[in-house]
């Protein structure tokens, strides 16, 4: 498949840069609005972008690209290995950085990557995560439920088919 025919994910950063990742080609594209660059063709496929409050691009690795998250500090890449596929990467108004996996665990980071804590673990596989903007609770899509946690990670209540009266397929 042509690589613009391919793609995992579109962002815009605070500069007006547009990132394109896609499931073809090692990299992700940077536009500057006059010319596109190929970033990281060494380091791997991406799927999800997000961007920091400093400025950071956050990537989470795509199909093929290894179990990895990645920091570009928009001169260099920092690996965040993973022991199990990675899912999710979003990223709260304060900077914190969220990071699921297959394995249902999340971490985050409030320092840029220089340290991490385990946010929640023993979940389903981790597919969404959404720190509400109006507060400090993070939502969580899971297979079958989403979840409201609180900052510190811990579980305030699972929506899901039994307790919502919305079917699994609505």
């Amino acid at each position: 498949a042509p690589p613009w025919g391919s793609f995992s994910d579109v962002f815009v950063d605070h500069l007006g840069h547009v990132w394109v990742a896609n499931q073809v080609l090692n990299g992700v594209a940077e536009f500057d609005g006059v010319t596109w660059q190929l970033r990281g063709s060494g380091v791997g496929r991406f799927g999800e972008i997000e961007e920091d409050t400093a400025g950071n691009i956050w990537l989470r690795a795509g199909v093929g690209g290894g179990n990895a998250f990645w920091k570009y500090d928009r001169s260099n890449f920092t690996l965040y290995a993973s022991s199990i596929t990675p899912t999710a990467i979003d990223i709260d108004d304060d900077g914190t950085v969220y990071l699921g996996d297959w394995g249902g665990t999340i971490r985050k980071t409030t320092d840029f990557g220089q340290s991490f804590t385990i946010f929640a673990s023993g979940l389903n596989n981790v597919f969404n995560i959404t720190p509400d903007p109006a507060g400090t609770d993070v939502w969580v899509g899971t297979p079958g439920a989403v979840g409201r946690f609180d900052a510190s990670g811990r579980l305030l209540h699972d929506y899901n088919t039994y307790n919502t009266g919305i079917g699994d397929y609505f």
